[in-house]
């Protein structure tokens, strides 16, 4: 879903924050990689987002 939002000219600048209860550098990176801005694990602070 990354990928087609930001392949798309008129939703590029979309921001796309995932949200998981998986804190594993590799589902980190898998993320970023689709085109994630942010990754952000479970629980988290309301300062962190």
């Amino acid at each position: 879903m990354c990928q087609e939002i930001k392949s798309d000219p008129e939703l590029q600048d979309i921001q796309a924050v995932m949200l998981s209860s998986i804190s594993n550098e590799e589902s980190r990176r898998h993320a970023m990689s689709q085109g994630a801005d942010d990754y952000i694990n479970k629980p988290f602070s309301l300062m962190r987002v």
